[in-house]
């Protein structure tokens, strides 16, 4: 990074109009498009053991499978676009979608209107399941988006966390999502940006911000606005190792990270750390 980006970065984070605290509450899930999500699926769920929190089934105009990854959920679907990753699900704090809304607003962070999902009780009644709604402006834009849910999800988060746990993470001893990186053409803005929704930096260290018990986001300089890779936990990478090059699904052989072969998934890089 030259050293008039990180003045340009510096400017834009001691900018007076910067909030002090988030409007999220952690990355409740990230979204994956494969053309073949079924393959994707049985490949994590199967030969790599992680939980599937739901299975592959239609949501109306997609379909998607949700897999553990202990911190959060990797959510695989056909949606559309690129295969790989396309989507930030994020968990309000605010109560209620209309002091989301409010708090976007006041920030002018542009979003699109709220869009209700419904399911059927036992009963057959249609219910309020959860509310989405879209950041379009925030880098890269149409990526992220607002998940409130109108159900209980906190069983469902322990259940997935302790199954994780009981599998020993798998094979490849996966305890959670380090970070989230994305890449940006201009850095500085995109800080801004993020910084209006998220609040403050992590103390000590630029363009990364821990967001409660979910992966932290991570900013890089890029040539294009993307998603870049999920850096992932394990216990240990000489573990991993061994078996990623027993089932021929090794990627990147680094001394301190690897990764998973992309043509397994969906061409997102999945990096594996200690």
């Amino acid at each position: 990074m030259s050293t008039l980006s990180a003045m340009s970065a510096n400017a834009y984070a001691q900018a007076p109009d910067l909030p002090s605290e988030s409007l999220v509450r952690k990355i409740d899930h990230i979204v994956i498009h494969s053309d073949d999500p079924e393959k994707m699926m049985q490949l994590l769920s199967e030969k790599l053991a992680l939980p599937v929190v739901w299975p592959l089934q239609p949501f109306g105009t997609f379909s998607s499978g949700g897999i553990g990854f202990g911190n959060v959920i990797i959510e695989i679907g056909r949606v559309s676009g690129q295969p790989g990753l396309v989507g930030i699900g994020l968990e309000p704090k605010p109560s209620s979608v209309a002091e989301v809304l409010a708090g976007l607003d006041a920030r002018a962070l542009k979003h699109d209107a709220p869009n209700p999902h419904y399911q059927k009780d036992r009963a057959g009644e249609n219910q309020l399941a959860w509310t989405t709604f879209g950041l379009t402006a925030l880098p890269p834009a149409h990526t992220a988006f607002f998940c409130k849910y109108n159900i209980s999800v906190d069983e469902s988060r322990v259940w997935q966390r302790r199954e994780l746990q009981n599998r020993s993470g798998g094979p490849l001893g996966i305890e959670s999502v380090v970070e989230l990186v994305i890449g940006a053409r201009d850095i500085a803005a995109a800080q801004h940006e993020w910084s209006l929704l998220l609040g403050p930096l992590r103390t000590g260290e630029e363009f990364i911000w821990q967001i409660g018990s979910g992966p932290a986001i991570r900013l890089v300089a890029a040539q294009e606005d993307h998603l870049v890779m999920l850096r992932v936990k394990v216990t240990s990478l000489e573990r991993a190792r061994a078996f990623l090059k027993s089932e021929n699904l090794l990627g990147l052989d680094g001394a301190r990270e690897i990764s998973l072969e992309r043509s397994h998934v969906a061409g997102t890089d999945i990096r594996l750390v200690e």
